[in-house]
């Protein structure tokens, strides 16, 4: 089994398609062990065994049959037809070659663009070794999100701790951190049988270009059976809540209770349970979560509505395959 890793930033991402740096679901790319991403391919494939293009979801990769040998084209017999074609056959044979020509030519260079391969022939081997070069940068169009921030730095834990400061990419949310709201949810949610799977625990430290820091640890709160749970992200040198992704399955109700069991372990008086704005969250938990039961569904982009609420911004939407609400600290 392959590795599974978001389309946007290259990282792994969860057992739900989180991605825990661009803190988001995303349509996760499987990729098999013997492929590098963002490196070119170094196996040199020949004839002596096929080729074979497998298709698997959101991922691509090359195996090397071992069962079928490439057929090489066979020379064109030697023997003549008697000539018996007038001028005009071998115009229009002539044409039609060259229709023909172009019109490979043209397939090529679609299947091209359509696969996003760049395939490159050396002219001095004789059998033409292939180089498939395969860039994930494109497959979303927010690949450049973050040219704001530019390339990000990886630090050391010995760094972060010097540096000894909250990170700046994230606001945050001192009122409760993050080992007490961590006890809280598991307390408050007793009736739905989540378990902390604290060796799962994500660490994300580094530095972007424009010298803004980024200190995350990310913990899992799950129902494993229900497909439901808790992604809670705090800052690492505080513990300061840098915000939380709950999440239900689309085959089931769950969103609305654990959205409120969260509610009650984070206490937070600024977060208004009364009003416009909150119900407007509990109808749009409402409305994707029918979306998502619904036989009908088909998955049509990331959808989500956006509100802000004391000290919180929120996210309520639906992706492939569950229903969230995302939380994060001003």
């Amino acid at each position: 089994m392959g590795t599974k890793i978001c389309p946007i930033c290259d990282s792994k991402v969860n057992a739900i398609s989180f991605c825990p740096d661009c803190k988001k679901f995303v349509r996760a790319k499987e990729i098999p062990q013997n492929v590098y991403l963002n490196e070119r391919r170094t196996n040199e494939y020949d004839y002596t065994n096929n080729v074979v293009r497998q298709s698997q979801t959101q991922s691509t990769s090359w195996t090397q049959s071992q069962s079928t040998s490439l057929t090489r084209p066979q020379p064109h017999s030697q023997s003549q037809p008697t000539p018996q074609k007038t001028v005009s056959n071998k115009k229009q044979n002539k044409m039609t070659s060259l229709l023909i020509g172009v019109s490979v030519v043209l397939f090529w260079f679609i299947l091209q663009v359509i696969m996003g391969y760049n395939v490159d022939f050396d002219s001095d081997d004789t059998d033409s070794d292939y180089d498939y070069d395969y860039d994930y940068s494109d497959d979303s169009d927010d690949s450049a999100s973050d040219s704001y921030y530019g390339d990000f730095t990886e630090m050391t834990e010995a760094e972060a701790i010097a540096d000894g400061s909250e990170c700046t990419y994230y606001g945050h949310y001192h009122d409760k951190l993050m080992d007490e709201l961590i006890e809280d949810v598991l307390t408050a949610g007793t009736d739905l049988d989540i378990e902390y799977y604290e060796d799962d625990d994500y660490v994300l430290l580094g530095r972007y270009d424009n010298s803004d820091t980024r200190y995350d640890v990310t913990a899992y709160i799950m129902n494993l059976p229900s497909n439901s749970g808790y992604t809670i992200y705090s800052d690492y040198n505080t513990q300061a809540i840098h915000g939380a992704l709950i999440w239900a399955d689309c085959d089931t109700e769950n969103l609305r209770e654990y959205f409120d069991t969260f509610i009650e372990a984070l206490d937070d008086a600024s977060f208004a349970t009364q009003g416009s704005t909150y119900a407007s969250i509990l109808s749009s938990i409402m409305d994707y979560t029918e979306q998502g039961m619904s036989e009908d569904y088909e998955y049509d982009g990331y959808d989500y509505d956006s509100y802000s609420s004391g000290n919180w911004y929120i996210y309520v939407g639906i992706n492939e395959d569950y229903v969230f609400v995302q939380m994060e600290a001003k």
